[in-house]
């Protein structure tokens, strides 16, 4: 007898767990009910006083890009185009009132980067290693004779290239070329 309470209990709950599948799928497929929806309620936005904004200063240096003595020269060469072969031995920007000092202001104008450099700065000659690739400049800076290497920094001025006949310096931000002076 007891199987017979046992099939019986099974087919019931059969009947049971079908009739509950079957009423879920046909309560989904008749969609939501649909009843009338509440009046939608004004937004309200509380009044903002005016003292409560503030400025955000960006004083603090960025710690993604290099210090300046690690630029490429192909950077600084946007800033500044060379002109070879100018006088004075270093090739540079012309600026832009044509060269006359005073042009637009009327006065007598500071000294530019490509005079103060002008003055401060000579290339004397390169003494190399080729088998070290090593190449060190003679450079008067200040009225004293240094030896510089590429990638070296002296007061302002970094020497970014060497070759036998000028220098490629960076001083105060842009890209210069110093040539050779002639005995």
């Amino acid at each position: 007898m007891e199987n017979k309470n046992m099939k019986y209990g099974l087919i019931g709950g059969t009947v049971i767990v079908w009739g509950l599948i079957v009423y879920r799928v046909s309560a989904g497929l008749s969609g939501p009910d649909v009843s009338p929806a509440p009046a939608p309620k004004p937004h309200v936005t509380a009044p903002v006083p005016r003292n409560d904004s503030f400025v955000l200063y960006a004083d603090y240096p960025d710690p993604f890009i290099p210090e300046k003595d690690s630029l490429d020269e192909i950077d600084l060469k946007k800033n500044v185009t060379a002109a070879p072969g100018s006088p004075g031995g270093i090739s540079g920007a012309v600026p832009s009132n044509g060269g006359q000092p005073g042009a637009m202001t009327g006065g007598p104008k500071p000294p530019t980067a490509l005079e103060t450099l002008k003055s401060i700065l000579q290339y004397e000659g390169m003494v190399g290693n080729a088998s070290k690739k090593l190449k060190i400049a003679i450079v008067t800076l200040h009225g004293q004779e240094q030896l510089v290497r590429e990638k070296e920094k002296v007061d302002e001025i970094i020497i970014k290239k060497i070759e036998r006949d000028r220098i490629g310096v960076v001083y105060k931000g842009r890209y210069f070329e110093v040539l050779r002076q002639e005995k």
